[in-house]
């Protein structure tokens, strides 16, 4: 049997399934409460009104639905192979590509707004890291600069240690 394609109509949640209201290709056919397919149990994923979605059955003729074909409120970009990218708004993307010759990945937030990362500890290490802002606030509890090195040559600031409270240190 074919699948079914439709409108989403509504969407809302159940118990922490994402269930969908589909108008269907076919005139006068609404299916209410359709479950959408997670990818993995602790994914939620939830399409917007007027998106395209793809409807299958199961065996005793429940419907259920498989996933989004085209966003209705916007154009999607193009992505390449090795790319995974969750697209929420035309501005608002995470990007992640894998270089097939380093066998490593490049992972991209680019939002529209505030971008928060919380957690009890939050470290971000590398051979390189880069913050670039017109303006940068460090808040912690008694500020301390512990060291501060210059380039003999230049003059030019090339390390500065601050220690901003007991568990935290910025390098």
């Amino acid at each position: 049997m074919p699948l079914d394609m439709g409108r989403v109509t509504s969407v809302y949640t159940e118990d922490g399934i994402v269930l969908l209201n589909v108008q269907l290709d076919r005139k006068g056919v609404e299916e209410i409460g359709v479950p959408i397919i997670k990818a993995h149990p602790g994914a939620l994923f939830s399409p917007s009104e007027g998106d395209t979605v793809a409807i299958d059955r199961l065996q005793d003729n429940t419907p259920i639905a498989l996933g989004v074909i085209s966003k209705a409120s916007y154009p999607q970009k193009d992505i390449g192979p090795d790319e995974f990218v969750i697209e929420l708004d035309e501005e608002s993307r995470i990007e992640v590509e894998k270089d097939m010759e380093t066998e490593t990945f490049k992972i991209n937030l680019n939002f529209q707004g505030d971008v928060s990362i919380n957690g009890e500890s939050v470290a971000v290490s590398g051979e390189s890291v880069t913050v670039d802002s017109e303006n940068i606030e460090l808040n912690g509890s008694k500020p301390v600069v512990t060291d501060i090195t210059t380039s003999s040559s230049d003059g030019y600031l090339t390390s500065l240690n601050l220690i901003l409270s007991e568990n935290v240190t910025v390098n």
